[in-house]
């Protein structure tokens, strides 16, 4: 996955290869200022930690903010079986029609 954010607090998840959805964005979000509702915040520094699954957001007030990521993983991972589901029907298929 690709992670970028911006100094308005906008990040976005973009999915890379081996995900089955890659170079498709997955989703975006604001970063919200923990203190004030609807105020969002620049994102100065972003880690994103794979085996924990969460993102690490340093923003303009130096305040540190983790993101959990493990609806993402599964909503990749049930993505990843029906594409390997689609593609082995699509091979049967294939390879009666040309039988």
């Amino acid at each position: 996955m690709i992670i970028a954010s911006s100094s308005s607090g906008k990040i976005s998840i973009i999915a890379m290869p081996p995900l089955p959805n890659r170079f498709e964005k997955l989703f975006t979000f604001y970063h919200e200022d923990c203190e004030k509702a609807d105020i969002f915040l620049g994102v100065r520094s972003s880690s994103y930690s794979d085996s924990l699954k969460q993102l690490f957001v340093v923003d303009d007030k130096m305040y540190l903010t983790c993101y959990s990521f493990d609806e993402i993983e599964q909503k990749n991972e049930k993505i990843k079986l029906i594409d390997e589901k689609v593609e082995s029907v699509r091979r049967s298929l294939h390879s009666k029609i040309f039988s």
